[in-house]
C-alpha cells in the first residue's frame, strides 16, 4: 500500500479498494468505506493497550491495514 502525507495535518492516508485509510503519528488509526457498506473502524473502538512508546506512525499504519483486510474479507 502506498500511504501519503495529508497536507496539513500532521497524518497519512492510504486508499485501497473503496477504503481511505488514515493514520497519526500518536498510534491513532482509523478506516472508512468510501461506498458506506462496511462499518468505519477506528482505534478507539480497539482501546488502548500496551506500551505508550510503541505508538508510532507505523504501528497505526500496520493496525489500519490489519482492519481494512478484516473489513474486505467481512463484506464478502
Amino acid at each position: 500500500m502506498t500511504w501519503l502525507p495529508y497536507p496539513k495535518v500532521d497524518a497519512q492516508y492510504c486508499e485501497w479498494n473503496n477504503l481511505v485509510l488514515t493514520a497519526r503519528p500518536n498510534g491513532a488509526w482509523s478506516v472508512h468505506d468510501t461506498t458506506r457498506k462496511i462499518e468505519p473502524r477506528t482505534s478507539i473502538l480497539s482501546g488502548v493497550m500496551g506500551d505508550p512508546k510503541t505508538w508510532t506512525l507505523e504501528a497505526a499504519k500496520q493496525k489500519a491495514e490489519e482492519a481494512a483486510q478484516e473489513m474486505l474479507s467481512a463484506g464478502c
